[in-house]
């Protein structure tokens, strides 16, 4: 349950920020602040950042994402969800992307490369792996 309802935000989060994004492209009087626009995207991944990077060395490696993100669900670490979603599944894509924005692959993302992260449709370096998640998306 609690990984349908973690699915279900960061799909609707990626989904608002990518209506916002084309809504900003058709409407240029939009703001700056909105999910989609450069600003939004920047300071969004600015304080994504500050919060993943725990030990604040000025650089998040892959060990950290993950307890910052996925620590709270190791209980439901080998569970499957009925529509054959799991905690394992999620890690891996995340690790998949983390690993294409990790743009010079010393296995840490620097603020730049977090951006790529959280942000891949913004990046030419992210589009394979854009397109691989949107497949692996539609193939469910």
């Amino acid at each position: 349950m609690i990984l349908k309802v973690f699915l279900l935000l960061f799909v609707c989060y990626v989904g608002f920020a990518a209506v916002a994004k084309k809504d900003r492209v058709l409407d240029q009087k939009l703001s700056d602040k909105e999910p989609g626009s450069p600003d939004y995207d920047h300071e969004d991944s600015n304080k994504q950042f500050l919060q993943h990077d725990t030990n604040k060395d000025g650089k998040i490696d892959w060990e950290e994402y993950k307890e910052s993100t996925y620590g709270f669900m190791k209980d439901h670490e080998n569970s499957d969800d009925e529509d054959g979603l799991s905690y394992k599944k999620m890690i891996d894509r995340d690790q998949s992307r983390f690993n294409a924005a990790d743009s010079d692959q010393n296995k840490e993302c620097t603020p730049d490369e977090f951006k790529a992260f959280l942000h891949p449709e913004e990046f030419d370096h992210m589009k394979d792996i854009v397109t691989r998640e949107t497949l692996d998306d539609i193939d469910k």
